[in-house]
This record gives structure tokens, C-alpha cells and sequence, in this order.
């Protein structure tokens, strides 16, 4: 599959001077030329290559930027080079809201250093950001006010975690949830999932006699990849284009609904939290986005064990992070 960053540079090599593209609060297209007289070529590559979203460039706005989406990404896959100890750099990406790069470090002491080896290399000032930006931390199965939910489906409490949704692969079901929720990031260890936790077991050498909340294990959760296969994008030796794992169901007892996601009673808005109280009628998934249609400042909404049902806009895209 095609990726975004690619999708903007066959537009960038098109046009000439395409910086990138993201979507307003209303759901319109802006995109950056550092030529705004190409407005009509640009919208040209643009139907030419995101055929589902033709209509929604008539009205494309354009703002003057000052460097082509294939420059910036040369800078960015420049980054492994700087002599910067990777454990330092936490995520790399283009920011298409503001035609530039965005690095994130594990603390102010390496964004610093980050800053001062782009400089030397010569890429401008106004071409990136960088800011400390730590990793997720991964966290274990903990005590929770999630309830027991049959059947299973997205939105609801399994390893400490939130569900993403269900998926059926091969004859099997699996449900999709974050891989630093695993004790081994990258490394499928068989963690035992439960739903929504663990809780008191009566016999300690043999955690499957918890039979209704055991609901599976991990199965799958891959291995962090390197340069050598992923490309220039992987500046190091760690990285992957998710942090998602697949538990495989083993427990007949516990039922799956496919293609649903756990609804609560209201969204979160000024000065409330999402609720995370279930209504009974879930949410169906109707349909996929197949490549990747999804721009900086889109409103999304998600559903989470802890914060409920909310949404906001989407702030990265084609994010790679670096795990050391």
C-alpha cells in the first residue's frame, strides 16, 4: 500500500514545490506551493492521485510555503546520519500543517543537540521543530472500574489496555489493541489477555482457570524492522508504521461481535471528560479508508477504557517512532 508521504511526493514531483497538505475544521483541503501560481496544476495532481477526494479540490486553498515535500523528506531521511545516539530520538515526521519537519526527543538536552547537528548539515531553521516528546510508557494489567462486556468488541478494557476492534483472519478471531501494552514491545510473548482483568486468581499455577476472563493471547505483534527493509524512513534499527498487536480469542464462552465498537452515553466537551458509561447500542464500523486518506486536522473520534468517547483533531500523520 501506497503511503501518504509517498502519495505527496509523486504530487510534489508533478508540480514542483507541492509541500504537503492537511484538511481545515470543516473539512476543506489547504495545501503548501512555494509557486501559488501552480494552484491549477496542483489540484490537477491532486484528483490525479486521491480519486475519492476529486470534488473537495474545487476549492483548494493554497498558501505559500517555502520547500517541496520531496526536499523536506531528503532532510528528514538525512536524520540517522547526524551522530545523534538513538535512544535520544523519539519519533520523526513531516508536519504537513506547517511545511516542515518534526523531531521528537526523549528530553530538552537532546533536542538541543538535535537542533545544532541540523544546522551544521545545513537544513534552514524554519524547516523543522524540534520538541521533547517521550514514548508511551508501557503499563501492566491494573485494577479497573471497566466492567465485564459479552460479547467483546472495540472500545471495552483486555491487558490493561483498550480493544481497537475485532478481526477475523485465516478462520480465527483476533482483536487489535496497542503493542506497548505488552510487557515486550515488538516480541510476541504469549501475554495472556483477560477481559476486563485479571483479578483475583484461585490458583496461581494456572492462570487459565480465571475461565470466563480469560479471552486469549498475543499472537501477534511484530518485530521492530530495519533501514535495510523499511528504507531510508527507519533512521535506525527499531521501527514500525503501528504500535498494534493481535490477541488470538481461545475462550468459546466469551462471544465476539465483529465490526462493533462499545458506544457510551455522550462525547467529551468543555469542561466534561468523555463518558465511559455504555448506552447498549453499539457503534457499527460501515466502512474502511483503504489508502490512507487521512490528513492533519481531520476530527476523529475514538473510544477508551479510561477517557471514554472522544474526539479532536489529528495532530501527526506518517508517523514513524524510533524504539531503541
Amino acid at each position: 500500500m501506497i503511503t501518504l508521504d509517498e502519495r505527496f511526493a509523486l504530487v510534489d514531483s508533478i508540480v514542483g514545490g507541492f509541500g504537503g497538505m492537511f484538511a481545515d475544521s470543516v473539512g476543506g483541503r489547504i495545501a503548501w506551493l512555494v509557486d501559488a501560481n501552480k494552484r491549477p496544476q496542483a489540484i490537477a495532481a491532486l484528483r490525479q492521485t486521491f480519486v475519492r477526494d476529486a470534488q473537495k479540490f474545487d476549492a483548494l486553498v493554497v498558501r505559500t510555503g517555502r520547500y517541496g515535500y520531496r526536499q523536506l523528506i531528503a532532510w528528514r531521511d538525512q536524520i540517522g546520519t547526524l551522530g545523534i545516539d538513538p535512544a535520544r530520538i523519539t519519533m520523526i515526521d513531516i508536519d504537513e500543517s506547517l511545511n516542515k519537519l518534526f523531531i521528537g526527543t526523549i528530553d530538552t538536552r537532546a533536542a538541543s543537540d538535535v537542533r545544532q547537528a541540523l544546522l551544521a548539515r545545513g537544513v534552514p531553521q524554519d524547516a523543522f521543530d524540534v520538541e521533547q516528546a517521550p514514548l508511551p510508557i508501557p503499563r501492566s494489567t491494573g485494577p479497573t472500574l471497566s466492567d465485564t462486556v459479552n460479547p467483546i468488541m472495540g472500545g471495552i478494557m483486555a491487558v490493561g489496555c483498550t480493544i481497537s476492534f475485532n478481526v477475523e483472519y485465516s478462520y480465527a478471531m483476533y482483536f487489535a489493541t496497542n503493542s506497548h501494552c505488552s510487557p515486550n514491545y515488538g516480541v510476541v510473548d504469549s501475554t495472556l489477555a483477560y477481559q476486563p482483568q485479571a483479578g483475583y486468581n484461585p490458583d496461581p499455577f494456572n492462570p487459565l482457570s480465571l475461565s470466563y476472563k480469560y479471552i486469549g493471547y498475543e499472537a501477534v505483534d511484530p518485530t521492530p524492522r530495519t533501514a535495510a527493509v523499511l528504507g531510508p524512513i527507519c533512521t535506525y534499527s527499531r521501527c514500525r508504521f503501528s504500535d498494534v498487536a493481535l490477541y488470538r480469542y481461545v475462550n468459546s464462552s466469551r462471544s465476539q461481535a465483529l465490526g462493533k465498537i462499545a458506544q457510551t452515553t455522550y462525547l467529551n466537551g468543555d469542561p466534561y471528560p468523555g463518558s465511559t458509561t455504555l448506552t447498549g447500542t453499539p457503534f457499527q464500523i460501515s466502512g474502511e479508508l483503504v489508502n490512507n486518506d487521512l490528513y492533519m486536522y481531520m476530527i476523529v473520534h475514538k473510544m477508551g477504557r479510561r477517557t471514554g468517547w472522544t474526539y479532536g483533531p489529528i495532530t501527526r500523520t506518517g508517523q514513524v517512532q524510533n524504539r531503541v
